[in-house]
């Protein structure tokens, strides 16, 4: 299975049943079967490889014929080009079911054989006048419930040679609002600056996401793109096609002045054109790299980086990653004039799958070959791709309580990296055995704690669970505890003396590599002989 399927499987789309009032509503079950139910939101990627005939079945057409094989009442469809067999038979196809099948495309893209045979079958076709500006959407509508956009045009070159993805997001609000720009075009037969505004804020019935959304010229795009980079605390990694418009330069510029980490990958094609952008982040420290993906198997064909793609704080799995998804080539020319849309996602999950295909874009990456100062692409990928080295710490651990011990022995570790660290094979131990406890795969984010009691029922406690030997161990005239990695490896290791009934051990202050291990009454601000699964103060991690 590629690497484009498991991102199927790693977050699916709400299953909807009909809506109270009897309107027709997107019954998703069938999509992807395997995918798990109660996500809402799910990613596709193109796998061009870097060489002709490394090129992999994206599975991004079967998902989008799913998709619409599941539809009920409507589809509407606002993309620049159209030649995919697949894609386009799935629309002849709901048309021929009976459903309200409506199509936006742009005049000079004429060319392009499925908006003929869409035409020609008598689906409604609105087209932006040639000659104007263009209209540059890749967005879709299903049944007023779910909305598929990304950078994807429907056409076979993009899905096998080009760097690509479409995200496709089970949410009526965002629907309503993708419908109303629609109905500018296909209704109103409004394009480029003639359109209302209709960006803004969202809020979004996916996983706790929020969401912000502009379309063209109006909603003032770049804007809402520079607000994502200037509110970066760790990083901005950039994937984009083009990447000229000097607000969206200057942003990245003094982000990576005020210490972010700024990587920046490049369409080779489109950056040989201008290359007075490419210097100008160059020579201000950001590292940028041109696009590994050379698979062009004829002359003009393939070989292209299409993403208009941003993660901000993303490659470090927090909770404040945001996600830019767009249309919209982030030039002067392109935000000023054509019809696009820009959607920002701050979600850590849907985030992460990003990582991954920026990841790999890096992976592949290659340096100008002439622009003095060029960076290396292996300082690029290292700079946001190699894993932290996980820091985890003993925070706090009480191995004499009140009374009988059992059930009440505790070890409190906290995430003080900055990325999540996957528990699966830690151990927790004494000088006696390293392993009382085995850790089950779980992911402990930055800032997290787990406890790890003995035994008993800790419902109360946040984070904790029972040691797998349903026992501790620790001594209470004096031990030594041990947290290893998965190799066997210490990671922290405490060693403690005389115990005082009740009273727990704690770092002060909490977590804190120089901390003094001392009393938890003794614990500046402390409240209480103990906090398992809280700050020494009480408050929450």
């Amino acid at each position: 299975m590629s690497r484009s399927a498991l991102s199927l499987l790693a977050f699916g789309l709400v299953a909807c049943q009909p809506a109270r009032d009897g309107s027709p509503s997107l019954d998703t079950s069938a999509l992807q079967g395997a995918m798990p139910a109660g996500g809402s939101v799910g990613a596709v990627f193109t796998s061009p490889g870097a060489r002709p005939g490394e090129e992999l079945d994206p599975y991004i057409d079967e998902t989008f014929i799913q998709l619409l094989e599941v539809a009920t009442a409507s589809v509407r469809v606002a993309v620049d080009r159209l030649d995919h067999p697949g894609m386009q038979e799935a629309i002849l196809e709901a048309w021929d079911r009976g459903l309200d099948v409506q199509v936006v495309a742009d005049a000079d893209n004429n060319k392009y054989s499925g908006f003929g045979l869409l035409e020609d079958a008598g689906v409604p076709v609105v087209w932006q006048p040639a000659g104007a500006p263009e209209m540059h959407n890749k967005y879709v509508i299903v049944d007023e419930a779910v909305v598929w956009t990304g950078s994807l045009s429907m056409t076979t070159t993009e899905l096998l040679y080009n760097n690509h993805a479409s995200i496709f997001l089970a949410d009526e609000t965002l629907a309503a609002v993708y419908r109303s720009d629609f109905d500018q075009m296909f209704v109103d037969g409004d394009f480029g600056v003639d359109k209302a505004a209709l960006g803004g804020e969202i809020e979004l019935s996916i996983g706790g996401a929020r969401g912000q959304v502009a379309f063209g010229a109006a909603d003032a795009q770049i804007d809402l793109l520079v607000a994502q980079i200037e509110a970066a605390r760790q990083s901005v990694v950039v994937a984009a096609h083009t990447l000229t418009h000097a607000q969206v330069v200057n942003a990245l510029l003094q982000a990576k002045a005020s210490g972010r980490e700024v990587v920046v990958v490049l369409d080779a094609t489109n950056a040989e054109i201008d290359t007075f952008w490419e210097q100008e982040l160059i020579n201000g420290g950001v590292l940028v790299v041109r696009d590994g993906n050379q698979n062009s198997p004829a002359e003009g064909v393939g070989g292209r980086l299409g993403h208009q793609l941003m993660l901000i704080d993303g490659m470090e799995k927090t909770a404040g990653s945001v996600l830019v998804v767009s249309s919209t080539p982030w030039s002067q020319t392109a935000v000023n004039r054509d019809d696009d849309n820009l959607l920002v996602l701050h979600n850590a999950e849907i985030a992460s799958r990003y990582a991954l295909e920026l990841c790999e874009l890096l992976a592949i990456a290659l340096p100008h070959p002439t622009l003095p100062g060029a960076p290396d692409p292996a300082d690029a990928f290292a700079a946001v791709c190699a894993a932290p080295a996980p820091i985890l710490r003993i925070n706090e651990l009480l191995p004499d309580p009140v009374g009988t011990d059992a059930g009440k022995e505790f070890v409190e570790i906290v995430n003080m990296g900055s990325a999540a660290v996957d528990l699966s094979g830690w151990t927790l131990g004494d000088a006696a055995n390293p392993a009382r406890h085995t850790f089950a795969p779980q992911l402990l984010h930055p800032g997290q704690a787990i406890v790890v009691f003995d035994s008993g029922n800790h419902r109360s406690v946040p984070g904790a669970v029972n040691a797998s030997t349903r026992a501790l161990g620790m001594n209470n005239n004096g031990d030594t505890v041990l947290l290893n990695d998965p190799t066997g490896a210490p990671q922290d290791i405490m060693t403690y003396g005389r115990t005082a009934a009740g009273v727990s051990f704690n770092r002060d202050p909490d977590g804190e590599a120089s901390a003094l291990w001392v009393r938890h009454d003794a614990v500046d601000g402390a409240r209480g002989r103990q906090s398992p699964g809280k700050r020494a103060d009480g408050s929450a991690w």
